[in-house]
């Protein structure tokens, strides 16, 4: 006999395609996911309503009021808390903190700004509260900017496309 034969039909084989047939039909795929179902949803990125601020403190050091985003307006004072989203463009006044800049950079390291550092509105603050003043709000923010441009792209036929429907 040939070792390709003894090779198929060894009891190593037999065992290994037994092993494998007894997990299947014995649940344990149904198992695998109920354990690793709660994980993903655990770790699904959130939601657009989810990551929107919606309010803000707006005032000045000493008096600060929780008031809407739509309330912001040019040269008001913000302040942020570790953990909150910076929403609008600004620069740094009073305090310093990390921020989680991956949305614009890719990096995953939070960066170090203080006082006189620009920050941008969609970040996150990570550590620290800090004081910034709003220097762009509305469609002037880089996200938002941003958000514009990807618009056009979709929107916009690529030179070979165009091409394409010539030829």
């Amino acid at each position: 006999m040939n070792n390709d034969t003894e090779n198929k039909t060894s009891p190593k084989n037999k065992n290994r395609r037994d092993f494998l047939n007894l997990l299947l039909k014995g649940g344990f795929l149904a198992w695998l996911v109920s354990i690793v179902y709660p994980i993903y949803d655990y770790l699904e990125p959130p939601k657009a309503e989810e990551i929107r601020v919606t309010s803000v403190d707006i005032g000045n050091a000493n008096n600060m009021a929780k008031d809407s985003l739509a309330e912001v307006g040019l040269d008001e004072t913000i302040r942020v808390r570790p953990g909150e989203r910076i929403p609008v463009d600004g620069v740094i006044i009073d305090g310093h903190s990390n921020l989680d800049e991956s949305m614009l950079s890719g990096e995953a390291l939070p960066v170090e700004k203080q006082v006189g550092d620009e920050i941008v509105g969609g970040t996150i603050n990570v550590s620290g509260s800090f004081l910034y003043q709003a220097k762009r709000i509305g469609k002037d923010t880089v996200l938002a900017q941003i958000i514009e441009m990807v618009r056009k792209a979709q929107g916009a036929k690529p030179a070979i496309g165009r091409l394409a429907d010539r030829v």
